[in-house]
């Protein structure tokens, strides 16, 4: 055999090793959207093969975690040489650390976790930050997240009475709360969702012309979970890109700012037991901060080595911190949370427009909601996680 058609063979290897791995990201990315959009609301068909919500999500989530390993471990396999840089160089730093901190708590988190989190972060944030996601494959999860997001506001219409309770419910009992929860377990999940859907709309020009009917829609499902993390984290991160992109003239930021106000107008009046609902329920969430403050204290260098809760005659149950920083600090302590700080910075300043909107809304909605933390990402982090990589390259111009 000549070493001209040697090389051929090599090369044409290459193209369709290339392709299978963009294949399995792929497959890696729609996997994971779908799978949090399953409906896990009151009348959802779930409920026809778990007996509750706590089984069907230790269930899917060990399904999800094993699935998303096994395809990432053949990820880095056909990837075959992994770029010595900072970013890597960063992850397998925390895994060190995250390793140290399950040795010296006597692995709390479980050993699956021992693996599962360096496979995720190096296949996300190092593989497919390099290689990205294709805006073909980003374009449809925007309409999947679309599609998902209004569905429910036209349901509501014509669906029975018990299914409207439900969906103004999510699968909760009380009849106190009356935000919309959509399809979602919670409106807090919707409202995530239908934010992030904004984003991504505001993000693809091929979709402008549907922006003037499904703006609308999804600011009415916005407004009605009365989700204020979601509420605040859409509009910063909206102005925000639409600032660095196109640049904004008085009489734009004029008009923004009317915008801005007619929207906040809306969200007190259709929401006349708002206030006075948040009100009682972050009475206590000072208690909280510092009831996680004195965990993260007690277990200062290594944390608690799991998911941490605070409990007391507030919180009878146990709660997680509502707020990514204290929650990592507690689980995993001082060394282990600050580079992770440190990673989430990096990946922050060296992404695109793009990737750093998507940061900071996850970030603030990290400050107040109890979803996203260190350790093996699962749900909205995830699916959040895989399309900032995505987008890691992208720039207004194009991929760098």
């Amino acid at each position: 055999m000549s070493l001209s058609s040697s090389f051929v063979q090599y090369k044409n290897l290459k193209v369709v090793q290339n392709k299978v791995l963009l294949f399995l990201v792929s497959v890696v990315f729609f996997l994971n959207l779908i799978s949090v959009l399953i409906p896990t609301w009151g009348g959802s068909f779930i409920f026809y093969y778990f007996t509750d919500i706590e089984s069907y999500f230790a269930f899917s989530q060990l399904i999800l975690i094993f699935a998303n390993t096994c395809l990432g471990v053949l990820i880095i396999f056909l990837q075959l040489k992994l770029k010595g840089d900072r970013q890597l160089y960063i992850i397998l730093t925390l895994w060190i650390s995250f390793m140290l901190s399950l040795l010296f708590t006597s692995f709390q988190a479980g050993l699956m976790a021992i693996f599962a989190v360096p496979i995720a972060y190096i296949v996300v944030f190092q593989i497919i930050a390099q290689n990205g996601i294709s805006d073909k494959h980003m374009i449809c999860a925007t309409l999947i997240l679309v599609v998902w997001c209004v569905f429910p506001l036209f349901y509501m219409l014509i669906a029975p009475i018990e299914h409207k309770i439900m969906l103004f419910n999510g699968s909760e009992d009380s009849m106190t709360f009356s935000s919309f929860g959509g399809f979602s377990l919670h409106r807090n999940y919707y409202g995530f969702y239908v934010g992030l859907s904004i984003i991504l709309l505001t993000f693809y020009d091929v979709l402008k012309k549907y922006r003037i009917v499904l703006y609308p829609l999804l600011l009415i499902g916005l407004i009605l979970s009365e989700s204020r993390s979601s509420i605040i984290a859409t509009l910063v991160c909206v102005s925000l890109f639409y600032i660095k992109k196109n640049g904004l003239k008085l009489s734009r930021l004029f008009m923004l700012s009317i915008g801005v106000g007619i929207i906040i107008f809306l969200w007190y009046y259709f929401s006349q037991n708002f206030a006075s609902r948040d009100i009682s329920s972050n009475s206590d969430r000072w208690e909280l901060y510092n009831g996680f403050f004195n965990i993260f204290w007690d277990n200062f260098f290594w944390g608690t080595g799991k998911s941490s809760l605070y409990f007391s005659s507030n919180y009878p149950e146990g709660s997680p911190a509502h707020n990514f920083i204290l929650q990592t600090l507690a689980d995993y302590g001082f060394f282990t949370s600050l580079i992770f700080f440190f990673f989430i910075g990096y990946n922050f300043f060296h992404g695109g427009i793009y990737s750093k909107t998507l940061w900071c809304y996850l970030l603030i909605i990290g400050l107040f909601q109890p979803y996203f933390t260190f350790g093996i990402p699962i749900s909205f982090t995830l699916i959040t996680f895989l399309m900032i990589a995505g987008l890691y390259r992208k720039s207004i111009y194009g991929y760098n």
